[in-house]
């Protein structure tokens, strides 16, 4: 009972009582019955009522729902080259609908701020779309990412990403927990900005444990991904698996609810 409570640290935006986003329609913790604890780790498959509601969209959401950025806001920035403000302490798991750093060019400048995670497109009518597009393919671009992909792209920093196996949660990463940056894609709905990450098949080690991975940019391949001069639609050769050596190391249950946050996440339980 105690150790549980221990773990239970309150992550940002999992408030009791208060809503998950801050803009757009009154987004709150219910999405058709379904609230933020209940939400789908990687692995599982959203509510088949949720999915009806916008039939089409093809995403990729048995995968990557959850991931960490064990860094703060002063290595983040050095490390991306990017600036700020940022406000920003390690975490170590960030759910849809939680606001991450997000890096996009703003002229010759990497700026890195706080997005919410789940893109909403220009046209939906609900913010809750967002949690149905929470990963892209990279395979087949769907119509809702199109527009985004020409020059609205964007690097998402990340230490790793959680992945399940029989039931028990692995935590994939590089040695040293070196930072690395998923391929992201970022639009504007009335006044909130989402974004998403991109997921292509894996390889490796991560094939071990699903057939999905998320898409990890080479850093030499950062400028052209960011630059809105460059429609993306020519830049589909750089969304292919990372075949770099990644480690996947047991991590704890209790990464399964979203309101559990720190450290002890990454320890085997």
């Amino acid at each position: 009972e105690q150790s549980q409570a221990k773990r239970r640290t309150t992550a940002p935006g999992n408030e009791p009582n208060s809503p998950v986003s801050d803009e757009g329609g009154g987004a709150c913790r219910t999405f058709n019955r379904l609230t933020l604890a209940d939400m789908p780790v990687s692995g599982a498959q959203f509510p088949a009522e949720s999915v009806r509601l916008w039939p089409g969209i093809n995403q990729d959401n048995s995968m990557c729902g959850r991931y960490t950025l064990a860094t703060d806001a002063e290595h983040l920035l050095v490390r991306f080259e990017a600036v700020g403000p940022l406000d920003w302490e390690p975490r170590y798991n960030i759910a849809p609908s939680q606001q991450a750093p997000v890096i996009r060019l703003q002229g010759p400048i990497r700026r890195a701020e706080l997005l919410r995670w789940g893109f909403v497109p220009s046209w939906a009518k609900d913010v809750r779309i967002g949690y149905n597009m929470i990963n892209a393919r990279s395979e087949e671009i769907a119509r809702s990412y199109k527009s985004a992909l020409k020059s609205r792209r964007c690097l998402i920093p990340a230490s790793g990403w959680y992945e399940w196996r029989d039931k028990k949660p692995f935590h994939f990463h590089f040695p040293d927990m070196e930072l690395f940056a998923f391929a992201g894609l970022w639009e504007t709905w009335r006044e909130l900005t989402t974004f998403t990450l991109f997921t292509t098949s894996s390889v490796k080690t991560a094939a071990e444990y699903h057939d999905r991975m998320p898409v990890i940019l080479n850093p030499a391949d950062y400028d052209r991904w960011l630059d809105p001069g460059i429609n993306g639609h020519e830049l589909t050769d750089l969304l292919r698996p990372c075949d770099a050596a990644l480690i996947a190391s047991p991590a704890n249950q209790a990464v399964g609810n979203v309101r559990n946050e720190g450290p002890e996440m990454l320890s085997g339980s």
